[in-house]
């Protein structure tokens, strides 16, 4: 009981809620003497008047006589703007038109319009009325400048977790095999319609859980290709390492299965020339549907200016089939080596320091490699 009780205050709140939104119409009357204003719903130039029409109507058998007004808020002007009388027979419409302008700085709102008509003979018993009609502002968003960053090493900082896809500066770039490699303008994103390579960042992707997602699909129209995202960063003095998850797109009934797509991360100079792919530092092919985990050691370029490279590769057979590829989450951090062998057992471990409701913490993650298992502890 309680239940359905609850139900119907949460349906009364909602019917009311929707009846508030619909607002009233822009009318009012007084018996057989009704007082309506009509002008457009919406508007969407601040600049540009517009017409409203103020009508009196006398469905009685007297004449009706008064003064009108019709009036805004937050600067909108009326024209005319004085209060006009008016005098109405029986069975008879009255009409005054007015130009009204929006004020320059007006935002994508709604904004009553007031008309109010004073009777000089009260018509049972109401010697006023007052109609009110909402009108809305729907002016387009200005154009947005195009940001363009420069094509040069960003700080990747040795103290912090650091998500790769924040940094600005990267570039798509793909190669039709076969052919000479194409890179694109600083900052590019989306489709190209000729071999149908795309790169899409931070795009949320759930295998089965949500990630931010870097996704890339290989070259594929007329001739297949491999493609790579690049990163323009400025490594740390102390040694790094870029985690991420990898997996390919599910398919839709009567899709063809992907093979699986060769995920691999490089490093390049940063000036080296365009174009140019990186060494390999890490590889793996997979079809797998649910995320692998990952990780790269960037030890060796250590306080370089480098270009970090996501690759997907449509594999060794060159089948681009549904091969829409997923790189999750991939995160720079830091981390201290024990020892001078990078595959000594003893742990590596980060250390870094996050701020969570008002207070400061020291948090600390060791990892050690057993046989060829990553163990990880916090």
């Amino acid at each position: 009981m309680r239940f359905a009780s609850s139900l119907a205050v949460t349906l009364a709140l909602l019917l009311a809620q929707s009846a508030v939104m619909a607002f009233n119409p822009p009318e009012d009357a007084a018996g057989p003497v009704k007082l309506r204003l009509e002008a457009p719903a919406a508007i969407n130039s601040a600049t540009t008047p517009f017409t409203a029409v103020v009508m009196i109507e006398n469905g009685g058998t007297v004449p009706v006589s008064g003064q009108v007004r019709l009036y805004g808020v937050d600067d909108w002007t009326v024209n005319p703007a004085e209060t006009l009388p008016f005098k109405v027979d029986p069975g008879v419409s009255f009409r005054l038109e007015y130009t009204v302008t929006p004020s320059s700085g007006a935002y994508n709102a709604r904004y009553p319009l007031h008309t109010e008509a004073k009777i000089d003979a009260p018509v049972e018993g109401r010697d006023s009325l007052h109609a009110i009609l909402i009108t809305e502002m729907q002016r387009p968003d200005p154009p947005r400048p195009a940001r363009t960053e420069p094509w040069t090493p960003w700080p990747a900082g040795d103290t912090a977790f650091k998500a790769l896809m924040r940094f600005p500066a990267h570039r798509t770039v793909w190669q039709v095999f076969g052919a000479e490699p194409h890179t694109t303008p600083v900052g590019w994103e989306g489709g190209d319609p000729v071999t149908g390579t795309a790169a899409y960042f931070n795009v949320q992707r759930n295998h089965p859980n949500g990630r931010d997602t870097l996704v890339m699909h290989p070259c594929w129209r007329g001739a297949a290709g491999t493609v790579l995202t690049e990163f323009a960063l400025q490594l740390p003095a102390a040694p790094c390492r870029l985690t991420f998850a990898n997996a390919v797109r599910d398919t839709q009934p009567g899709e063809p299965a992907s093979d699986g797509v060769t995920f691999r991360v490089r490093v390049a100079p940063f000036d080296a020339p365009d174009g140019t792919f990186g060494e390999v530092v890490f590889e793996r092919h997979t079809d797998s549907k649910t995320w692998v985990d990952g990780h790269a050691d960037l030890l060796k370029w250590k306080g370089k200016a480098v270009r970090l490279q996501l690759e997907s590769h449509p594999g060794p057979k060159n089948d681009t089939t549904c091969d829409e590829s997923h790189w999750g989450s991939p995160t720079l951090y830091p981390f201290r080596v024990s020892g001078s062998d990078q595959s000594s057992p003893e742990p590596q471990t980060a250390n870094w320091k996050t701020v969570c409701g008002g207070q400061e913490f020291n948090v600390r993650s060791e990892e050690r490699r057993v046989g060829k298992e990553c163990r990880s502890r916090w």
